[in-house]
């Protein structure tokens, strides 16, 4: 059997279950979510553009969606409910809490950082130029869907990346064993924001 056939029967196989469990061939439930949360979303975040005339995986979503992946920060003392004093799990008045369209990778998993000089070995490494394409082609069609990942810590949409990621870190933090109380203390800044992150979780019971 040749592999363009093996990789055939379980595409064929969700076809078939999407005809017998819908009606049509590529599940419509995706088509509603979008209608539903294109006009939902703003109501909450302003600042995101939907566009109903866009298709469910867009171009034209990808700066909005990589602004978030890359670039979103948390808020920075947000206005807070009257007479309320600062405290740093206070949802009525917090120093800082998370966005709940979602944070920066680089801020949740700054360890990431360590896989760029893994590129260096790009076009040389077979294992450095397949994690790396790998990883740029989900990005891409992960930053093209109208969804950031909805109520989130981070950017979940991240994790679809995160095995070839981990593969281009590993190779930086051998490339760079110098730089090893470096990695520590990025190791350690990533478990304090993801903890700071669950508590927050919690409290806003996402």
């Amino acid at each position: 059997m040749t592999p363009l056939l093996r990789a055939a029967i379980p595409l064929l196989a969700l076809l078939l279950y999407n005809v017998a469990a819908t009606g049509e061939p590529f599940n419509p439930v995706y088509e509603a979510i979008y209608q539903r949360e294109a006009d939902f979303y703003p109501r909450i975040f302003p600042y995101l553009h939907y566009d109903l005339e866009w298709g469910i995986e867009d171009p034209r979503y990808i700066p909005q969606n990589a602004l978030i992946m890359f670039a979103n920060l948390p808020e920075i003392l947000p206005t807070c409910a009257v007479g309320g004093d600062r405290g740093l799990f206070d949802p009525a008045c917090p120093l800082a809490r998370p966005r709940a369209d979602g944070l920066s990778v680089l801020l949740t998993s700054p360890l990431y950082l360590f896989a760029l000089p893994a590129l260096r070995a790009y076009g040389r490494s077979r294992l450095v130029t397949g994690a790396a394409l790998a990883i740029g082609a989900i990005v891409v069609f992960n930053l093209m869907h109208f969804s950031q990942g909805w109520v989130q810590f981070g950017y979940r949409f991240a994790n679809d990346f995160a095995p070839f990621a981990v593969l281009l870190v590993a190779l930086g933090l051998e490339r760079y064993g110098g730089l090893r109380a470096l990695a520590v203390g990025l190791l350690v800044v990533s478990i304090t924001v993801c903890l700071w992150g669950v508590i927050w979780g919690v409290t806003l019971r996402w």
